[in-house]
């Protein structure tokens, strides 16, 4: 214990000096990464570099910048609109019908791009009104700020891309162990938002239906990018290639997209992908130096021999924790090698774990005091933060008893995969 204790101190000072000087995340990593590389483990710095470059050369993470793009289109070229003109007159006249279609675009969206900032800025956006005339402002914030964590699990999910790019498993079936916790999760929250929704009139403003044949095209689309994968047609990868060139197609048979919004699309993918591949390097690279310094082998010592359940409820709070003040993506990449090795050990399977995983820094989407879609809707909907802050907090109790059944009941995410083998 106080050999660990020894080791971290520093590395963790100086990430959190770093992060309380404002600096970039990925800086705050690249810190104590190179002072465990240097300092402790002997490595030069040139080889620390060429590590983060290795990182960010894995065949596996070219997913991320088609998703990104695909994830961007749909923002730009008003299909996130068409999607909701579709739901939202079929269920607002039922108790709780504006906010479940809410919960419903957001979880289709996230079948489409995997995205949840994107799902909150695009969905939010267009509901967010209907939500406060029908529910209030605060269930409308609730709603708006926490449903869009439902795309990080719902396949393709960046997390899980990371996940598997981390942890060396594979891609494909942790999006198929992904679908159903997805689905459960829909239908707790939605059950949820209907028992808190008191009976209301029928939310009557005029909306502009679309109708089944317009609004075809988008409803076949995660049909055909998860079929795909699923069928063992396309690998993640190609699946991503897909899901762009049809967001694309889509958008020019919409006519929504001229040349401005396309070029502000791919510029928005560039910023976005290069963030993230920066944020790839310097987590794996830091990763690395944790297990050659020795760090991540003390840890699994003193965790190793606890029993299955209580190793879980650490998990659990562990991640919960780190997702209060760090990017989903960094967490994935830092902690899961980490807790892999002990996990496997204790026999828990590997695509559990990696939805585990995902569901955690999902709810670290939006839980205070750094939620990046608190921050999102904050932006968008320019509402204050502490007010954002108190809407959420009956999502966050919501979304953990979804996190409890999902981490002991282990069927929900292993059923499928086992199916489709």
């Amino acid at each position: 214990m106080e050999e660990i204790i020894f080791l971290l101190i520093i590395p963790i000072a100086i990430m959190l000096i770093l992060l309380m000087l404002d600096f970039p995340i990925y800086l705050a990593i690249l810190g104590p990464t190179i002072y465990l590389q240097v300092f402790v483990n002997d490595i030069t710095l040139q080889k620390t570099f060429v590590t983060m470059v290795m990182g960010i050369m894995k065949p596996s993470i070219l997913a991320v910048p088609f998703f990104v793009v695909a994830g961007n289109l749909i923002s730009a070229s008003g299909i996130g609109e068409r999607l909701i003109n579709f739901i939202m007159p079929k269920l607002r006249a039922i108790r709780g019908g504006v906010p479940l279609s809410s919960i419903l675009a957001n979880a289709f969206f996230g079948a489409i791009s995997g995205s949840a900032p994107a799902a909150v800025a695009t969905i939010g956006k267009l509901t967010f009104k209907p939500l406060v005339k029908y529910s209030g402002e605060q269930m409308a914030l609730g709603v708006t700020t926490s449903s869009g964590c439902i795309a990080t699990i719902i396949p393709p999910s960046i997390s899980l891309i990371f996940f598997g790019i981390a942890t060396e498993t594979s891609i494909g079936q942790l999006f198929m162990a992904g679908f159903i916790p997805g689905l459960v999760m829909v239908a707790i929250v939605g059950a949820y938002v209907i028992v808190a929704t008191k009976s209301r009139p029928v939310y009557d403003e005029q909306i502009t239906k679309e109708g089944f044949l317009k609004i075809l095209p988008v409803l076949l689309m995660p049909v055909v990018v998860l079929g795909g994968i699923y069928g063992g047609f396309f690998t993640p990868v190609e699946a991503g290639a897909v899901s762009a060139a049809y967001a694309l197609v889509a958008a020019i048979f919409y006519r929504e997209l001229t040349w401005d919004k396309l070029k502000f699309c791919l510029r928005e993918s560039t910023d976005t992908v290069g963030r993230l591949f920066i944020l790839v390097a310097c987590s794996l690279a830091f990763a690395e130096a944790l297990t050659l310094s020795g760090i991540t082998a003390l840890i699994n010592d003193l965790i190793g021999g606890l029993p299955v359940i209580i190793f879980l409820i650490l998990l659990n709070i562990v991640l919960l924790v780190a997702g209060f003040f760090f990017e989903p993506g960094s967490i994935v990449l830092i902690l899961a090698p980490i807790f892999f090795p002990v996990a496997v050990n204790m026999g828990i399977h590997p695509l559990h774990l990696g939805i585990i995983f995902a569901v955690n820094v999902a709810i670290g989407m939006f839980t205070p005091p750094f939620g990046l879609n608190i921050f999102v809707v904050q932006g968008v909907l320019e509402q204050p933060f502490e007010k954002i802050s108190r809407a959420v907090v009956p999502f966050i109790v919501v979304y953990l008893v979804c996190l409890m059944i999902i981490t002991f009941v282990p069927t929900v995410s292993l059923w499928l995969p086992s199916i489709l083998r």
